[in-house]
């Protein structure tokens, strides 16, 4: 489940429309979500908020802050970790990381599309990738 507003024709409301759809049935069925979000962390939380998973689920690749990280638990949601954590400039989403409970947190790779520092561009992702993460 999707919101993506940094692509460039993005239909907005197309996606908020498709993204509603999904959370009812995931609520349906009792499921939990995986969420993706890019330039949209307002219109999602609204959705959420509208439609609060009652299976919980979790929020893929989050490089967000302490706030954003503690609605989306309030919600239910846990926090996705993966390579964006060992990047120099991710100061903020460690210390947002670094202050969450642990029993939110899920360790993610989405090898090999988001690599750890010092191996972008690289199409091998590794499993051994999540250690680099943890430490």
């Amino acid at each position: 489940m999707w919101l993506d507003f940094a692509i460039a024709d993005a239909d907005k409301d197309q996606q908020m429309a498709l993204l509603t759809a999904q959370l009812q049935i995931a609520n349906q069925y009792h499921l939990p979500v995986i969420l993706h979000c890019r330039k949209a962390f307002p219109e999602m939380i609204r959705l959420l908020r509208q439609h609060t998973p009652v299976a919980g689920g979790v929020y893929h690749a989050f490089s967000g802050s302490y706030p954003q990280a503690k609605q989306l638990l309030d919600l239910g949601i846990n926090i996705g970790v993966g390579g964006t954590i060992t990047y120099p400039r991710a100061n903020k989403t460690r210390q947002t990381i670094a202050a969450l409970p642990l029993t939110a947190l899920l360790l993610e790779t989405d090898a090999p599309d988001m690599p750890i520092a010092g191996y972008q561009g690289s199409r091998t992702g590794q499993t051994g990738w999540c250690m680099c993460c943890v430490n």
